[in-house]
């Protein structure tokens, strides 16, 4: 299902995937509802991301463990460990030519606190960048 924004060279570098969000997504005709090209990169990205090392018994130091850090109020310190993390973790995938740029900034909201990553990167050629956020109670 490739979209006006999503080309058959982006398909096929990036590939599809199910998508995944808070909700399983079904189309009219009853199939999983997929993800192409960058967003699906994307999206294999934001797992990796909340993804705890060990999690994943295939590839056990596959995650940087994002759900552990936004629970605690992060010091200059734990941001740099996590972004260091995150960027040992981009340069594994190998959709990714090369880590521009990893932001981590702690956010909080009330009771809650989370982290912004801005992440930016170079892929199929092209910088790409975009946000990631999550929060905890």
């Amino acid at each position: 299902m490739s979209t006006d924004n999503t080309n058959e060279t982006e398909i096929d570098f990036f590939g599809v995937d199910i998508l995944f969000t808070d909700d399983l997504q079904i189309t009219a005709s009853g199939d999983y509802a997929d993800i192409e090209g960058f967003e699906a990169l994307k999206q294999s990205i934001r797992c990796r991301l909340l993804t705890s090392p060990g999690e994943y018994a295939v590839n056990p130091s596959y995650g940087c463990g994002l759900r552990q850090f936004v629970k605690k109020r992060a010091t200059q310190s734990d941001r740099d460990a996590l972004r260091q993390t995150i960027i040992d973790q981009l340069v594994q995938e190998q959709r990714i030519q090369n880590v521009e740029e990893v932001t981590v900034e702690s956010l909080t909201s009330g009771t809650m606190t989370g982290v912004k990553i801005f992440i930016r990167i170079i892929a199929l050629g092209r910088e790409n960048s975009f946000n990631v956020q999550t929060f905890s109670e």
